[in-house]
């Protein structure tokens, strides 16, 4: 098999097909490669990454393989991160291994010092053992530099398909499409709209659940609202489904604490939504 026809592996988390930013940016990758001449396969390994166990390390290992002419891996920098060892191991081996990160380990909410600072380290251990590192801006390769002193790093912005200018909605609808975890920062969200009771509004919360118990807190926020019945809590919205929520949006909010992107952003401006 030629270098020029073999086959780019992204390897990534298996995450049940969770539609997250970082998920689509996987699968859109794997899209353009092939667009471009150059077959790309995704590899979802299993586990809880990047706090994996030995079974999901050992996952890892057999993803990653050994070296072929011309093969080539992407690995999720969720992944590939929290195992340097691995990383370096099948550089060694051989195999060319470039970290894609979405975001930075620890700059992920939540995280007491101790674990941010293990992080780091892992971190810093995988980009420096890695054939090469991308990101999806120019702001986060500055970061991983200023974080690591890490060079050199391929930066691959995501795009957006173009779909149907919004006609918005008779009542004003905000939207806020993100995971619900504490980095998206929706209760932060919801205690600005609060007061605002003497304006029209409505809110629709769009993605996947995080964990439990920011779950009960995000449910608990919403029931205290003066009128709760103004928010509505949904789960991931793809396709059509989600075409039709773009459709009556008159406004995107993302409040996260940390993006390296915001790949929302640039979807809800492809349908005419200002963010």
């Amino acid at each position: 098999m030629s270098a020029g026809s073999a086959v780019v592996e992204v390897v990534v988390p298996d995450d049940g097909g969770r539609p997250t930013g970082g998920s689509l940016y996987d699968r859109r990758l794997v899209a353009a490669l092939g667009a471009h001449g150059r077959p790309a396969r995704l590899v979802p390994v299993a586990g809880a990454w990047p706090a994996a166990d030995a079974g999901a390390r050992t996952r890892l290992r057999t993803a990653l393989g050994e070296p072929a002419p011309g093969r080539t891996v992407v690995l999720d920098g969720l992944v590939g991160c929290a195992a340097p060892e691995i990383v370096g191991d099948a550089v060694r081996r051989g195999v060319p291994v470039h970290l894609l990160v979405h975001l930075p380990l620890p700059a992920e909410t939540g995280l007491d010092p101790a674990e941010a600072a293990r992080l780091a380290r892992a971190e810093a251990t995988a980009l420096a053992a890695a054939t090469g590192v991308l990101t999806t801006s120019s702001w986060a390769a500055r970061d991983l530099f200023r974080r690591y002193g890490t060079t050199d790093v391929a930066v691959a912005e995501p795009g957006a398909h173009r779909g149907p200018v919004s006609a918005g909605s008779a009542v004003p609808h905000l939207v806020c499409v993100a995971s619900l975890t504490p980095r998206k920062n929706q209760l932060l969200l919801l205690q600005a709209l609060a007061p605002l009771t003497g304006l029209p509004w409505t809110l629709e919360l769009v993605g996947p659940a995080g964990g439990p118990a920011y779950g009960r807190r995000l449910r608990a926020a919403v029931r205290d609202l003066p009128e709760p019945a103004r928010v509505r809590l949904r789960g991931p919205l793809q396709g059509p489904a989600l075409e039709r929520l773009w459709a009556g949006a008159d406004l995107l909010l993302l409040p996260s604490s940390a993006e390296t992107y915001g790949m929302v952003v640039t979807e809800a401006l492809g349908h005419g939504v200002p963010a």
